[in-house]
């Protein structure tokens, strides 16, 4: 039956020097004429649950890259994958690479971050924080201004604590407190 059925899709799908017919049309004719309305009653069902659990499967992880992106800057993102790396598979070349970044290298599993909060931090939410692995520069508080409707503080957070902070709803959102500045010269050489 498989012979068969190999032989007649070849035949069907195949380029025949003198046949006139697109490929596209090769394909479909194939398969109306090798399977019957039975076979492929049979096999929908099976595709059709394939493509709901692809669809949930893209709807979850869709979900958590969404929240993880809106609240964390790309800066923030890369400076931790870099990090994991570097812990997973130290290599001379990426910490020459974070350092040139500005990235603070003593201590690779630890990160500096802004988090920026619609209000100063209580001390139960610092005693949270604390909880998970993650320093809060108290006296670093900067709080909103009318253009600025957010405060922010300083905080060295565990490179894998990041979703934890995350899902903080006093969170808005964080920012790398890692970067190389340069001066900007007024007079261009």
């Amino acid at each position: 039956m498989i012979e068969v059925l190999e032989t007649n899709l070849n035949n069907s799908i195949l380029p025949n020097k003198n046949s006139k017919v697109p490929p596209f049309k090769r394909v479909k004719n194939a398969f109306l004429t090798n399977f019957t309305l039975t076979e492929c009653q049979n096999i929908v069902p099976f595709f059709l649950i394939i493509l709901i659990v692809s669809i949930g499967m893209v709807n979850v992880s869709c979900g958590e890259l969404t929240t993880t992106q809106n609240k964390s800057s790309s800066a923030l993102l890369l400076q931790i994958a870099l990090r994991k790396q570097q812990l997973a598979s130290p290599t001379q070349e990426r910490l020459n690479q974070m350092q040139s970044m500005g990235m603070q290298t003593g201590n690779i599993s630890m990160q500096r971050i802004y988090i920026y909060l619609a209000q100063q931090l209580t001390a139960g939410q610092q005693n949270e924080l604390a909880s998970i692995g993650i320093t809060i520069y108290a006296n670093s508080w900067i709080p909103p201004v009318a253009n600025h409707p957010n405060g922010f503080i300083l905080a060295d957070m565990p490179v894998d604590k990041l979703d934890a902070l995350i899902a903080k709803n006093y969170v808005i959102s964080l920012d790398t407190a890692e970067t190389r500045s340069e001066p900007q010269s007024l007079n261009p050489s």
